[in-house]
């Protein structure tokens, strides 16, 4: 198994090549989780809606462009909230990781991609037992502290 870590600063010596963000999409206290089509890396895994952004993009760009790809929703830019911003470091590769949040007052049809087979809502619980990407845990853990601090949970 690969190992990673995932910090909220900027550690020496840091080589990104690549940015990525996911979005913690909540709506009625329970969060939506996407698993990863077997073709794809870390297949079979559980994930937050997300993924790589454009070099063109911003991340706040490449956060929606990634969710209509995803899942068919288009998300109100201006109810987008940033959570956090965390440098993940891999023995493969380094990257910047944006985690955005949204609130979701009505319920929208999810319409997967080829990239993932299930969607699922979950509580925190529930996601925690569930077989997560590597580092999915962690996510998880900094959105859950988010919606604390905002006295959203």
């Amino acid at each position: 198994m690969s190992t990673i870590e995932i910090l909220t600063f900027k550690p020496d010596n840091f080589t990104s090549k690549l940015e990525v963000a996911s979005c913690y999409i909540l709506h009625k206290e329970k969060f939506l989780m996407l698993k990863r089509s077997p073709k794809s890396s870390f297949g079979n895994s559980w994930c937050l809606p997300g993924g790589k952004i454009d070099r063109e993009e911003t991340p706040l760009q490449g956060i929606l462009r990634e969710i209509k790809e995803e899942i068919g929703m288009s998300l109100d830019p201006k109810k987008l909230e940033v959570c956090n911003k965390l440098f993940v470091k891999r023995p493969d590769v380094e990257y910047v990781f944006h985690l955005y949040f949204y609130k979701s007052d009505i319920f929208s049809e999810v319409i997967l991609n080829e990239e993932h087979t299930k969607s699922l809502w979950v509580t925190h619980t529930q996601a925690l037992t569930m077989p997560l990407i590597l580092g999915g845990e962690r996510i998880i853990d900094c959105y859950k502290k988010y919606l604390e601090d905002k006295h959203l949970l």
